[in-house]
């Protein structure tokens, strides 16, 4: 994807060191979020027992202690290419229902509150935007069936947040608006808690049901750096047209009046050039803890000025913990980005360990 010009004139006015805006559209009015503020993170596992091991409860544990207040549990079936139109469980990568089931109870317990976000991944790894079904119908009754079951989940375990659907930008334009106000009304029949969808954040504005939800999702995958090694205040300038590009959607479209907006998603993986476009991870690239943790802060300033924005997730937090398959990976565990998650959640001060970059938790709380 290229970048925009005005990213580009951004970089040139942070080397010239201009002092940078933190906040786009002063006069949008604030929208009230129903579930309060959302501190969340991306909880997820590819492993059929996965959400209910040991490691997953220690992992929720550690989440819990840098000061979230949400978990995103994240199940997953599969098509078996983009152009098919059956969608099922896969035997080894989708979570049982019952260690859906033991994640969220075991999150409740903590005190986390529980946003249900089942995925429809393509099988080969491609992705889910691309879905371009020979069989429309067939493919939105096997979706339903899909959706309606973790509805019912959510349902019966108290959840109090589910999607309808993510990152499913062939399918979410206005062709098809009729199918997914159907589905909708359908889910809530089943399931009393907020809807919303996830939208790639080049989808948003195309997306025709919003009107039928409760809040704006928007995966925030961002291209917000022209190069790799990009500092914060680089990263805080590269967020302003897209500030200015969801404030301005959201005083002109009647479909989202009053809607508070959150982050589905949002992440950045410990590796160079990760806000140049964060959807994007090497399996084989170098660990950079330092730029994760400038993209990470830069984030968290601008947008705890939007008043429009209800929260965000952050993706992501394995199940398993801090595998070292995880070193370069989107996760902040036992990072550089964890400790500017803590200090911007206001929990406990952290010290960083020699060598590995791991981090110890201090019992001194730690004020303002």
């Amino acid at each position: 994807m290229s970048i925009p010009l005005s990213l580009a004139l951004s970089a040139a006015l942070v080397v010239a060191g201009c002092t940078l805006p933190t906040k786009a559209h002063d006069e949008m009015p604030s929208r009230e979020s129903p579930l309060g503020e959302l501190r969340g993170m991306s909880f997820v596992s590819w492993d059929r027992d996965g959400y209910g091991s040991a490691d997953a409860l220690h992992s929720l544990e550690r989440i819990k202690g840098i000061g979230a207040t949400w978990i995103a549990v994240t199940p997953t079936w599969y098509v078996s290419g983009l152009t098919a139109s059956s969608i099922s469980p896969d035997y080894v990568r989708s979570p049982s229902d019952e260690a859906v089931l033991s994640a969220i109870r075991s999150a409740q317990r903590l005190g986390l509150r529980v946003f249900l976000k089942p995925h429809v991944d393509v099988a080969d790894g491609r992705w889910r935007g691309l879905i371009a079904p020979e069989d429309i119908e067939g493919w939105f009754r096997s979706y339903r069936l899909f959706l309606e079951h973790y509805a019912a989940i959510a349902r019966d375990a108290r959840v109090e947040l589910l999607t309808v659907g993510v990152e499913l930008k062939s399918l979410s334009g206005l062709p098809f608006r009729q199918q997914w106000v159907s589905l909708i009304d359908d889910v809530r029949r089943t399931f009393g808690g907020k809807l919303t969808y996830a939208a790639n954040f080049d989808e948003y504005r195309a997306v025709s049901f919003w009107r039928e939800l409760d809040l704006v999702g928007i995966d925030g995958f961002f291209p917000l750096s022209s190069a790799a090694g990009g500092k914060e205040t680089e990263i805080v300038f590269g967020w302003q047209s897209w500030l200015a590009d969801i404030s301005g959607w959201l005083l002109v479209d009647s479909g989202v009046a009053g809607k508070p907006v959150m982050f589905s998603e949002i992440g950045y993986a410990s590796q160079p050039g990760c806000a140049v476009e964060p959807w994007r991870k090497e399996p084989a690239g170098r660990v950079d803890e330092e730029e994760q943790a400038h993209a990470y802060a830069a984030a968290l300033k601008v947008l705890k000025r939007q008043q429009w924005l209800a929260g965000m997730f952050w993706w992501n937090w394995p199940a398993e913990g801090a595998a070292e398959i995880y070193r370069n990976d989107y996760t902040p565990e036992g990072k550089k980005a964890e400790a500017v998650l803590l200090t911007a959640w206001r929990a406990r001060p952290v010290l960083f360990a020699a060598g590995a970059g791991r981090i110890e938790m201090s019992d001194k709380n730690q004020g303002d």
